[in-house]
């Protein structure tokens, strides 16, 4: 009896390892021949958001669909370099621009057509000009130099290069991304060439687009955007390099973030998002809910840094190892865009938590301002705009009008004064 019990079990197990066997042979298979395609059937949205083996990730090539960003959908093209661009602008194989604009999702205009961006703005008001827009969401200056670099061995040229660096470029300098010999960006901690299962997944991702998307789902655990207790989570858990004794050294930037103090103004309250707004930030604002949790609490990690140079959520070298870090890689970007003949220039403007907790003359301000003293043929500054509307009906209403409800990022209002500060400065 006992046995045969044995030998049933036996066979049962084997039979269940062959149906497992042959049910992932298939799965694979199909994911192999159909899995791109079902993955855009299943999130049209997310098809045109790419890997690149160099500068991490990108926009694909010749794309016009949709674009998601929360519960909110919008029309989205890019060109035959993978820039996005008008949806109507004709093909133009050259190669040459006289300007660019490079940045994160501020600047790739997440959750607008291109003429509802600053960028798509700029060259309305500029049509001799030919304008590329390289930025692309959670871009950082290690991404920054990484693809400049990369554009300009493949043959590209741009007259004036505009970075407009993001409030939250240092948190993903500190917490997402490293730079290999200062040309290949990986995740942080990733060694290169790619190990293990970093190699894997990356493999998966390209090969079997299924298998990788349900991998990093799981691995990560969130939707689009992290909350605020995976933001916490990631940054606790991260792990990064050691600090270089260079970052160790004494600098101006580290100096003025030790000397830096915070405004004093304790406004622990969110502002107001609801439906007593008017009907043009209604309109302007389509997002019921936040895309980021937490976006207008004073400790927010990708925010506060600004007014907390202590702020836990930078890694190791912390905020001012990190803007050493980032200056360093501005630097190089700045030589690179000098020896093919062009000009560097650089933006900046507040998030919410800057116009909230922030004075107008921030450390993300000084910090650039500095560094573009002698580097830059622009600096453009929108902190005194947004900060004197401000002054004007309050830091709450500023939000509501000129950003994304729940968001960090502007809205079409906001967009405008972004372009209108670019225009009052010119960008030749």
């Amino acid at each position: 009896m006992r046995r045969g019990f044995v030998s049933t079990l036996k066979k049962q197990v084997l039979d269940l390892s062959v149906i497992l066997a042959v049910s992932l042979v298939l799965f694979l298979t199909i994911d192999f021949f159909m899995g791109r395609w079902l993955l855009s059937a299943i999130r049209e949205s997310d098809s045109f958001r790419i890997q690149h083996p160099i500068y991490h990730h990108t926009l694909k090539a010749n794309y016009s669909g949709q674009g998601r960003w929360g519960d909110w959908t919008y029309k989205i093209c890019t060109n035959q370099f993978g820039f996005k661009d008008h949806c109507n602008r004709s093909p133009d194989p050259s190669k040459s621009f006289n300007v660019a604009f490079m940045g994160d999702s501020f600047t790739e205009g997440i959750g607008l057509p291109f003429e509802d961006t600053f960028v798509g703005m700029i060259a309305e008001r500029y049509p001799t000009l030919r304008i590329a827009n390289l930025g692309v969401v959670s871009y950082s200056p290690a991404i920054y130099l990484a693809k400049l670099k990369e554009l300009y061995a493949n043959g590209f040229r741009f007259e004036h290069v505009i970075v407009f660096i993001d409030i939250a470029d240092i948190y993903d300098e500190a917490n997402a991304y490293d730079l290999h010999l200062d040309r290949i960006v990986v995740d942080k901690g990733e060694s290169y060439p790619l190990v293990g299962l970093r190699r894997l997944r990356r493999l998966a991702s390209t090969y079997f687009p299924l298998t990788g998307t349900a991998w990093a789902n799981i691995k990560d655990l969130k939707l689009i955007q992290p909350s605020k207790s995976d933001i916490i989570a990631d940054s606790m858990t991260s792990t990064t390099t050691a600090a270089t004794a260079e970052l160790a050294a004494e600098s101006a930037v580290s100096d003025k973030a030790q000397e830096y103090k915070p405004s004093g103004v304790d406004l622990n309250q969110r502002p107001e998002v609801t439906t007593s707004t008017t009907e043009q930030s209604r309109n302007a604002s389509p997002f019921l809910a936040n895309i980021y949790d937490g976006i207008y609490l004073r400790d927010y990690p990708k925010s506060e840094w600004t007014y907390n140079v202590r702020s836990p959520h930078y890694g190791p070298e912390g905020v001012q190892g990190n803007l050493i870090k980032m200056q360093r890689e501005m630097a190089e970007l700045y030589t690179l865009v000098t020896k093919h003949g062009a000009t560097l220039s650089i933006g900046v403007y507040p998030w919410p938590g800057q116009l909230l907790y922030d004075t107008v003359d921030s450390l993300h301000v000084q910090i650039w301002r500095d560094f573009c003293r002698t580097r830059c043929l622009h600096f453009y500054n929108t902190f005194p705009r947004f900060f004197k509307l401000a002054d004007g009906s309050g830091p709450n209403a500023v939000v509501n009008k000129y950003y994304f409800a729940g968001d960090a990022h502007f809205n079409a209002l906001g967009n405008a004064v972004i372009a209108d500060t670019i225009a009052t400065q010119g960008v030749k």
